[in-house]
């Protein structure tokens, strides 16, 4: 809009007028014939404009058949490619080759990356996993062989379970 603003302050636009850093431009204001500056371009004949509109709709129309020639030429290898996409998702510049080859693709670099990406997350999140809480666990069954010490005398309790086997 730095045109405008030029514009304005040059009096090229008539009614304009200043309301802080912006411009009231009347809404029957006539707009300036162009914003560029340079020499203005030359008038042509209607006969003229006529023959470049000519041209350009013929260079149109032949890249247009172009374009759908070389859609229909490809379709297969488009199908592939379209089938990989909605499948992986996303290719890279050699896996759109091989597809475009003709080989069948049956991982990326990116589904690759994201499977092992999983894998050291999981990895990671065993080696974090604390051991399991003592108390958490059932509790051993007493061992029945096992007599206590008699009360009097120097014997221990491991003499006693040596005399009973």
């Amino acid at each position: 809009m730095r045109w405008v603003n030029q514009y304005a302050l040059d009096g090229r636009i008539p009614g304009a007028e200043r309301l802080g850093r912006s411009w009231a431009i009347p809404e029957d204001a006539v707009k300036p014939e162009k914003h560029r500056s340079g020499p203005k371009p030359k008038e042509m004949s209607e006969m003229m404009a006529e023959k470049i509109d000519n041209a350009i709709n013929n260079l149109i129309k032949r890249m247009d058949n172009k374009a759908r020639e070389l859609l229909e030429e490809n379709k297969d290898k488009l199908t592939d490619l379209a089938e990989a996409l909605f499948e992986f998702e996303v290719l890279d510049r050699e896996e759109i080759d091989k597809v475009m080859a003709g080989e069948k693709l049956t991982g990326t670099k990116k589904s690759r990356q994201y499977k092992a990406m999983e894998e050291l997350a999981k990895k990671r999140e065993e080696e974090n996993t604390p051991p399991p809480d003592p108390g958490d666990q059932p509790p051993v069954a007493p061992i029945a062989d096992v007599q206590p010490a008699p009360a009097s005398g120097n014997e221990t309790a491991t003499n006693s379970v040596k005399e009973n086997e």
